[in-house]
């Protein structure tokens, strides 16, 4: 690899497509400070990531584009050769072990960048910790979202098959074999026998049984059960004492919001405390008796069959996820939720694998004995299939895609199971009509957004899987001019999409997006308007074109603006004088004074002032308008196409 002034260029063209994510990260100081230090403690360990990017001295502008965007450029690093020799002597004296990045500093337009290439750290080298905090804080974790601080999981993770490396493994002082219940092992040895696996195990002994799965450990004072022999084998007595919050709740919620309201939040709760395969079978019975059912005669059939709104199979799975994954080191319950149109299920411990990569093959495992008996006896999927199973399940009922949350601050992991179908006969006809070429992740996507008001790149990953780059090509091709059905707001890793004017412009009648007002019902006038749509349409550019390129504007000065607005010679001179890129103090100013002229379209602005017409209404008229600055022509529809803007005195 080649580091010179085109490689550079090409990662800070990546930053200002995809943002700051696992692999780049962009630095402004002059100094090695801890930052600096963390992100290469972060790329160190993060596995299978292949280690990542940082740069030095690049930065985003403090001057927004002319589309609102905040890009990153060269701010340049003033002493490269100091700050360069202090790097590399930190990272080979503050971690428990010298880390030796490949640092190159770059001459670019604008100043020097350092590149520091850092390179995954071999498994028996992993942990890296930063030795200022410790173990495990010092072990830093990379994610999408940056650099976080590491946890005892984490260390786990690391150490991979050391003995007594997870907390599942580790024998639990109070307990004795005792503890554990017969009928709980029984429970066991019939889904094993069930599931056509493991025939030899059936011929153990219940204590040979219980040493093969790591359940019980030989001490000088006999068997000793661990932490996953409890919580899958224990007696009631047992989870009572040694793991008095190891419950899981099933509630049922009244509507589709939780309610702050300690005398009616729900309607319906089933504590459970049982051993974790016990637990699983109850919760399910419970959730599937409660759901609403549909009632199915088949031709030549004497018994109806039911006909339930979620495949059981998805069901199971998410609680088994929930089970497998939990952080029992947490006090606290796995709630089970049921509104009305969703099941939300709740759970102690974030996900050890990247959000991007759930549903993927290959599992990170916080609780290896625990998974590998619900593996075995077939109640969970293949090693980290559970949730890319979930999803083409869901798919194939025609439901809506499934979105799970991973909060590590928090250590949470939320899943949203849907009960609603995804794409109805009138959402066909709505996509359909919008007369593009749309995959059924794009589908996804623009449905989320009419459900939703808004849309980023978690949430399209959440729901179809993609990965980072894949979901932001998605967007990117929904919001390019060609299309143009999404509106990007950047705000660095925060960078979400809004529908245009054309998204809303789109939707049959009586159909609202959160945040946005609808056209009424169809009524008196609507033949003029659909004239002025007519109209509108035969003068808007072709597919594929825009009215401005990017980056250019019509309007330079001393030139005449289009002939299609006759404008008044000082109003020309305003526009004329117009930068590339304005401050908001001038912009306004010169917005009011057209619109005081005479009432203009967000197009006749945008083309008589070289700005995209999305941009000048999300960035200046609809704020303008809410501050009392310009006023509506046709206020009871503020998204028909025929709406102008002009300034109140002229109302």
């Amino acid at each position: 690899m080649s580091v010179d002034a085109a490689f550079v260029h090409d990662l800070i063209n990546e930053l200002n497509e995809l943002g700051e994510h696992t692999r780049i990260e962009a630095k402004t100081a002059s100094e090695v400070g801890k930052s600096a230090l963390e992100t290469v403690c972060a790329f160190s360990n993060e596995p299978d990531l292949g280690g990542g990017h940082l740069l030095l001295g690049v930065a985003r502008s403090k001057t927004p584009d002319l589309f609102g965007d905040q890009p990153y450029e060269v701010v340049g690093v003033a002493d490269p050769e100091r700050v360069s020799s202090e790097l590399a002597n930190r990272c080979a004296t503050e971690f428990n072990r010298p880390v030796r990045p490949r640092i190159t500093p770059v001459k670019m337009p604008g100043g020097v960048v350092i590149h520091v290439l850092v390179e995954e750290a071999s498994p028996e080298d992993k942990p890296v910790i930063l030795t200022r905090f410790g173990s495990p804080r010092g072990a830093f974790r990379r994610t999408a979202e940056g650099d976080f601080k590491g946890t005892h999981d984490d260390l786990a993770l690391f150490l991979g098959d050391r003995r007594g490396a997870t907390y599942d493994e580790q024998v639990v002082r109070r307990a004795t074999r005792e503890d554990l219940d017969p009928s709980a092992l029984r429970t066991y040895k019939k889904l094993l026998q069930d599931s056509g696996r493991s025939a030899e195990v059936l011929e153990f002994s219940d204590d040979e049984l219980l040493q093969a799965l790591g359940a019980v450990e030989r001490t000088d004072d006999g068997l000793k059960p661990t932490v996953a022999g409890v919580l899958l084998f224990g007696s009631r007595l047992a989870l009572r004492r040694d793991f008095p919050m190891m419950r899981v709740d099933y509630i049922r919620v009244q509507g589709t919001e939780w309610v702050e309201d300690a005398s009616n939040r729900y309607d319906a709760l089933v504590e459970i405390r049982a051993p974790l395969l016990t637990t699983l079978l109850r919760a399910e019975t419970a959730v599937l008796d409660d759901l609403p059912k549909k009632f199915h005669l088949p031709e030549g059939s004497l018994q109806r069959q039911d006909i339930l709104p979620l495949p059981r199979k998805v069901l199971r799975e998410a609680i088994v996820n929930a089970l497998m994954h939990r952080d029992y080191q947490v006090h606290g319950a796995t709630q089970i939720i049921r509104f009305a149109d969703r099941i939300e299920i709740h759970n102690p411990g974030y996900s050890l694998k990247p959000t991007g990569q759930l549903g993927r093959p290959g599992s990170a495992t916080r609780n290896p004995a625990i998974a590998s008996v619900f593996h075995d006896t077939d109640l969970a999927e293949t090693k980290g299939t559970g949730i890319g199973t979930i999803r083409r399940l869901m798919e194939k009922a025609e439901l809506a895609p499934p979105k799970f949350e991973s909060e590590r601050a928090e250590n949470r992991f939320v899943a949203h199971i849907p009960l609603t179908h995804f794409l109805s006969r009138a959402d066909l006809d709505w996509l359909d009509d919008l007369g593009e070429e749309l995959s059924a992740h794009e589908r996804i996507a623009l449905v989320h957004v009419r459900d939703n008001g808004t849309v980023n790149n978690e949430s399209v990953r959440s729901m179809t899987g993609l990965d980072r780059h894949d979901a932001s090509a998605l967007l990117r091709r929904l919001s390019s001019p060609a299309i143009a059905l999404l509106l990007k707001e950047p705000a660095g890793s925060a960078t979400f999409y809004l529908p245009t004017p054309r998204f809303l412009d789109s939707l049959p009648f009586g159909v609202t997006v959160p945040g946005y007002e609808a056209d009424p019902t169809p009524g008196v006038g609507d033949v003029e308007m659909a004239i002025g749509v007519l109209q509108s349409r035969e003068s808007s550019p072709k597919q594929g074109e825009s009215e401005v390129k990017t980056g250019e504007s019509p309007v330079k000065s001393g030139e005449s603006v289009s002939p299609a607005l006759d404008l008044p010679p000082e109003l020309q001179e305003m526009v004329g004088a117009l930068r590339k890129k304005e401050d908001d103090a001038v912009m306004r100013p010169v917005i009011q004074a057209l619109c005081r002229w005479q009432p203009l379209s967000a197009k006749e602005i945008g083309g008589v002032m070289g700005r995209k017409y999305d941009y000048l209404r999300e960035r200046y008229l609809s704020p303008m308008v809410r501050e009392g600055q310009l006023s509506l022509t046709i206020p009871d529809k503020p998204n028909s196409r025929l709406q102008k803007y002009k300034t109140p005195e002229d109302a």
